[in-house]
């Protein structure tokens, strides 16, 4: 019966029991959130056409004949997959804390890598455009993503 009472008083004043409580069967609501779909399906869309059209760009301009439409989709989601993981990781680190929704930065660091070496080996593009090219491209992808977290 003590802890009937203590149980709820504890996940209420204990900050980081936070996860603990969403996990509670008395706050578990299992409907489905059309927002929360709405938001990480608006997030793969970002990660893949942004990846996408920076892939297919590159091959116009590349000398390299990797210019196909599916190649070019063929890279974007071998990039993208560590981003979304990370956006996974992050929707369910966020309830926690929200500055822990942008913890799982080794997604980005691992799409960051496969940038680099999709770009060089598969379409050639020189290195100095790599280095603006790819930063630049994961901080759109990054603030996108940030913009959706949920509220």
């Amino acid at each position: 019966l003590s802890f009937q009472h203590l149980y709820p008083r504890l996940l209420n004043t204990v900050p980081w029991l936070g996860a603990f409580r969403k996990l509670h069967p008395g706050n578990w609501n299992p409907r489905f959130d059309p927002d929360l779909f709405i938001k990480g399906a608006a997030m793969g869309i970002i990660l893949l056409g942004t990846s996408c059209m920076a892939y297919f760009l590159m091959g116009l301009l590349s000398r390299v004949k990797a210019r196909s439409a599916s190649r070019c989709a063929l890279a974007a989601l071998a990039t993208s997959v560590p981003l979304l993981l990370g956006c996974v990781a992050g929707f369910f680190f966020f309830h926690i804390h929200p500055l822990l929704g942008l913890a799982p930065a080794y997604g980005f660091l691992g799409s960051a890598c496969l940038q680099v070496l999709l770009l060089k080996d598969l379409l050639g593009v020189p290195r100095a455009l790599i280095v603006y090219l790819v930063p630049s491209l994961l901080t759109v992808q990054l603030y996108g993503c940030y913009l959706l977290l949920p509220s």
